[in-house]
């Protein structure tokens, strides 16, 4: 087959792929895998078909052995301007395994499998390119495979520069912390992962107590260049010597290793009449269900966790925190907003 051909070939199986047409778009492929110049990309797509038709395991023994074939495959998968396109696989590193849900201990079985440079621009190179997500039938509930080991970011030996401070997100927080106060008894308010301090901001101007903490230096010094009481500090290490009324947990909870002791840590800094705020993605919601394959949220490098809202109410459940409202995030495409109280 010559260069022509191949090229007609790749476009028709393309297009097949496209239209979900599996088994034709995989025999055009399977075709070219007997050329060198043809086999890394069309073991690419094989790897994608693999996913999309149930077969995970199949799909990353494949993706690999793409990369194996070709270093920088990601040149000719990637569009042009993709930030990831330069990507060249060093091979696979020795990470630690996760073997067991992070939620009851089971062992769950593969479930989906992708390419993370192909979406996240977080991408780091201390991750493998590729992820399995597995699943929990105990729970219901989607972990990473594996993942390098955590260490607090410091500033000291890596400068990451502040989240930008988005002002159009001000009424968004601002109906998010009206529908806190009517559930709080109390002002004090912790923002745990300040970020771009829109919340914290929001909240003094709502007349909250606020403390915000976070383990990016940078942040923190923002949030106080603001007049925020601000802390760099793990929540999971902090002891204040007091409890919180509202405790803010925004796009957190699927970064931690360990949910559990992260919920319960929030449970022992949160008052008997207090009420919590979390923000995380899910993974069978209606933005996940109708984006499937091309939910950006698969190839996101930093989430350890993906829940469901099965698995986020019975994570709240065993620390005896009630979901008083579940909602859609109008700020995050694929996440889910939960209050909860004390029972």
């Amino acid at each position: 087959m010559n260069s022509m051909e191949s090229k007609d070939s790749f476009k028709k199986a393309d297009l097949l792929l496209k239209h979900k047409d599996y088994e034709n778009a995989s025999k055009i492929y399977s075709t070219l895998m007997d050329n060198s110049d043809t086999a890394p990309v069309a073991c690419y797509r094989l790897a994608q078909i693999a996913n999309e038709t149930g077969d995970p395991v199949a799909a990353k023994n494949l993706y690999y052995d793409a990369f194996k074939l070709k270093p920088d495959i990601c040149e000719l998968v990637l569009p042009a301007n993709h930030c990831n396109r330069t990507y060249k696989f060093p091979g696979i590193k020795d990470l630690p395994a996760i073997e067991t849900c992070h939620l009851c201990g089971k062992k769950g079985q593969p479930y989906w499998c992708y390419i993370l440079p192909e979406v996240a621009s977080t991408f780091r190179i201390d991750f493998n390119p590729v992820r399995t997500w597995m699943y929990c039938d105990n729970c219901h509930h989607l972990y990473a495979d594996e993942f390098p080991v955590q260490e607090v970011i410091s500033s000291k030996n890596t400068y990451n520069p502040p989240m930008r401070t988005i002002m159009r997100f001000f009424p968004y927080y601002s109906e998010i912390l009206t529908k806190l106060a009517n559930f709080s008894q109390g002002n004090d308010l912790l923002e745990i992962g300040i970020g771009g301090c829109e919340c914290s901001l929001v909240a003094q101007e709502m007349g909250f107590n606020v403390l915000g903490i976070d383990i990016l230096e940078s942040n923190v010094l923002q949030a106080q260049s603001y007049g925020i009481d601000a802390e760099v500090a793990d929540f999971m290490n902090v002891d204040f010597g007091k409890k919180w009324d509202v405790i803010i947990l925004g796009d957190v909870l699927e970064h931690v290793s360990n949910p559990v002791l992260a919920i319960e840590k929030v449970r022992q800094l949160l008052n008997d009449n207090g009420v919590i705020w979390i923000s995380t993605p899910t993974f069978d919601g209606a933005t996940a269900r109708m984006l499937g394959h091309n939910d950006p949220m698969r190839r996101e490098t930093g989430h350890l966790s993906y829940f469901s809202r099965q698995s986020l109410f019975s994570l709240l459940n065993r620390f005896g925190l009630v979901p008083i409202d579940y909602r859609i995030s109008s700020h995050y495409n694929g996440s889910v907003e939960i209050i909860a109280n004390v029972q």
